[in-house]
């Protein structure tokens, strides 16, 4: 036995149209309670490098640490990392793909980094799972972050790296 009614029509030239009706319920309505989602922490200026070798998912990353009151710099390799690191002495966070383009990889980027700014904190994204990474992991080195992620994640993981300091 069904639970609801079907009506179709279609004409020729004009298209087709569907409802569906279902009975009302005799159940009284729950009552629904608005959960307040959380404001995701923004930040006060700081300067973040972003180092992402895929152009769709380096704008995408822009947009959301701009739109949560970072200040960003952008390199689209690990060299063009190193390169803005070695003249800018005030970068708090770096936010690198693990996986860059040209063999390069981010806990080597990582490691370089840290010749300069021994303070840096880096804050790794991936679309990979912590097991495809044979030859030894990078998460010691600094917090992950998952792809895709959402902005809210992205604005906690960032809080958590700024706010954990390197050993």
């Amino acid at each position: 036995m069904r639970d609801f009614s079907l009506i179709s029509c279609s004409c020729p030239g004009r298209g087709t149209a569907i409802t569906l009706l279902f009975p009302r319920s005799d159940e009284e309505q729950a009552v629904r309670e608005i959960i307040k989602t959380e404001r995701a922490p923004e930040g006060a200026g700081e300067r973040i490098l972003i180092a992402e070798d895929d152009n769709d998912v380096r704008e995408m990353a822009i947009g959301m640490f701009e739109s949560l009151n970072y200040t960003t710099l952008i390199a689209s390799s690990a060299e063009e990392a190193l390169e803005i690191l070695e003249r800018e002495d005030d970068i708090e966070l770096l936010f690198t793909d693990v996986m860059l383009g040209s063999g390069d990889t981010a806990p080597e980027l990582a490691k370089k980094a840290w010749q300069n700014l021994p303070g840096l904190r880096i804050l790794f994204a991936s679309g990979y799972a912590a097991s495809e990474f044979d030859h030894g992991t990078p998460f010691e080195l600094g917090a992950l972050i998952n792809k895709p992620y959402e902005r809210s994640e992205l604005a906690q993981a960032i809080r958590v790296a700024l706010e954990t300091a390197r050993a």
